[in-house]
């Protein structure tokens, strides 16, 4: 079952992605919204009674970046980054509420001719 601190942490983090990339004046003050809703969710008189979620820039995520060591023999994968164009593991950033399991499972098996 899901808890009331992971259904505030996703709503923010749609707030957060809404903000970043719309355009419109509405869906800006329809994302504000909802991002103090995420924090009014998990206020409390005798816990938070001002709690709110931190204004952040960008795209939301956890800033975890999860690669996987794949060996064989004694070889290992790697992969070129099209951003930097430099060799590294397989791996990706982590979405919000995203398992460390699940990114490895997209960024690797997902991934063309891994399997």
């Amino acid at each position: 079952m899901t808890d009331l601190l992971e259904i505030s942490r996703e709503l923010a983090a749609i707030a957060q992605a809404g903000l970043t990339y719309t355009k419109d004046a509405f869906d800006r003050e329809r994302f504000l919204r909802l991002r103090q809703i995420a924090g009014e969710l998990l206020r409390s008189p005798l816990r938070q009674p001002e709690f709110t979620w931190p204004a952040e820039i960008g795209y939301p995520t956890p800033k975890l970046d999860v690669r996987a060591a794949i060996f064989q023999g004694d070889q290992v994968l790697l992969i070129k980054e099209t951003a930097s164009n430099l060799w590294t593991l397989p791996g990706g950033w982590a979405d919000v509420n995203e398992s460390r399991v699940r990114v490895w499972h997209v960024s690797v098996w997902k991934r063309p001719g891994m399997r």
